[in-house]
């Protein structure tokens, strides 16, 4: 019989396919087809084994009746050429009784198909009574999720056109924004370049102004100076005193450059001759630097002016 399929309710053919819905109904046409043939067959049969019983119940009756009936039907086979009749009617009957056995087995598989197919169509009708409020319904809703989505393209259709416009004028303003912040950005430097300016130029009107009364008697700047002027006076005074003192000094370096590289190079061999000297004393453990004596040895250093004379015992 066909069998259930695993998926959807699909129906699997007798060559193990899946059938559709189509295959099945004829399908089904065929077995009623056969289910009425075996019916009509099955009565047949019935009153030919009907028959079989009687005849078989007479063959009964006249064996008992003359003894030698088997021989006299031999006889009468023998005559009439057909020797064997009865054994092959035999062996037909039994083949007749193995068919018709086969035959009931396949009536009872076609009537367990018959209610099979019969409880499928069934079930089929109920799922079908079942789903028609439910098919209706989503039908409904289908209809409704379609006018939705046309809704909803449409508004989005708008919401992308006003999209790009704003994001267009967005951009516009952003660059417009930028443009003046810079521009904010240099008049803010240009401001606190020329307040910086006003108040320098303040400042030196100012101090213009103070000089002005100063000159004029109201007030002093210092207490010995009535003013900038004279107080510029006596710096560019004393930068020049300095410069002729500077420049005395550089003129006597001049002169006296050979004198005093002389000297250098006679202190420079005092410095090494006492050095030798402080090393032969203590075996070469102080040392003395150009200006003074370090170590262990006693020194006196006598202030004659400007020279220091250094004295060693």
């Amino acid at each position: 019989p066909p069998a259930r399929g695993g998926g959807g309710g699909g129906m699997v053919g007798p060559n193990g396919r899946q059938m559709t819905r189509e295959e099945f109904k004829e399908y089904g046409a065929q077995l009623r087809e056969k289910s009425n043939s075996y019916k009509v067959a099955k009565a047949t049969l019935a009153s030919l084994r009907a028959e079989s019983v009687v005849l078989h119940r007479t063959e009964q009756i006249l064996k008992g009746r003359d003894r030698n009936l088997e021989e006299f039907l031999n006889q009468q086979e023998a005559k009439a050429g057909v020797t064997g009749y009865r054994d092959a009617q035999s062996k037909l009957e039994a083949a007749s009784e193995q068919t018709a056995s086969v035959d009931d087995m396949k009536g009872q598989t076609l009537d367990e198909i018959s209610e099979i197919v019969k409880t499928i169509n069934q079930n089929l009708e109920e799922k079908k009574t079942k789903l028609k409020p439910l098919i209706k319904e989503l039908k409904d809703v289908r209809k409704q999720y379609q006018e939705c989505q046309q809704d909803y393209m449409d508004k989005k259709q708008r919401f992308d056109s006003v999209a790009v416009g704003l994001a267009t004028e967005r951009s516009m303003l952003e660059t417009e924004c930028d443009d003046l912040q810079n521009e904010c950005l240099q008049e803010e430097s240009r401001y606190h370049y020329l307040n910086c300016l006003s108040q320098i130029a303040a400042a030196g009107l100012e101090k213009v102004q103070q000089e002005e009364k100063w000159t004029a008697g109201q007030g002093r700047l210092l207490p010995e100076f009535q003013n900038f002027q004279e107080l510029y006076q006596n710096k560019i005074a004393q930068q020049e005193s300095l410069s002729k003192q500077l420049r005395k000094q550089q003129k006597k370096i001049k002169e006296n450059e050979g004198g005093n590289m002389y000297q250098r190079s006679l202190y420079a061999d005092l410095h090494r001759l006492l050095s030798a000297k402080v090393k032969s004393r203590i075996g070469g453990g102080a040392s003395i630097d150009v200006l003074g004596i370090s170590g262990q040895l006693t020194a006196d250093t006598v202030d004659f002016g400007n020279a220091q004379v250094v004295r060693i015992d």
